[in-house]
């Protein structure tokens, strides 16, 4: 399954990862559903993540992880416990991972997890790709949305 999306607006860009959240509730899986959120500094990642948990009933307010490196929201829907949303910008090293027990996380199936800045993460195998593109125009994005 691949889709794209025309965000004119952040309020686009939230809804855009609300609708994506009840799509996971499809995906057959044996360890956490990973989703890599891939664009440019300021494209809309951390707004679709925050799209995503309100799909997912999260009623707490959601802020970038950057300095955190990880963020975890509790969850009860569709068998799920766990979104983990993590930014990956300032890892030097996927060995830095180690440390925050990713590996465990990853090989949990009642986690989801949200990734930005994926290919600082080794060699993650998503269930689902993002990829968000600035367009010309201020408050316009495309959001390009595969299946894997």
């Amino acid at each position: 399954m691949k889709k794209t999306i025309l965000s004119l607006s952040e309020k686009d860009t939230k809804k855009a990862g609300s609708d994506i959240a009840l799509e996971i509730l499809e995906i057959d899986h044996k360890k956490a559903v990973i989703i890599s959120l891939s664009g440019d500094l300021g494209a809309g990642k951390t707004a679709f993540t925050k799209g995503f948990l309100t799909g997912f009933g999260v009623k707490s307010r959601v802020t970038s992880p950057t300095f955190v490196v990880m963020k975890r929201y509790p969850v009860k829907k569709g068998g799920f416990k766990n979104v983990y949303h993590l930014d990956l910008y300032r890892i030097a090293d996927s060995k830095e991972l180690d440390i925050l027990g990713f590996k465990r996380i990853l090989d949990d199936p009642q986690n989801i997890v949200l990734i930005e800045w994926p290919e600082k993460g080794g060699r993650l195998k998503p269930n689902i790709k993002v990829l968000i593109t600035h367009l010309l125009e201020e408050n316009r994005r495309k959001i390009d949305i595969v299946r894997v």
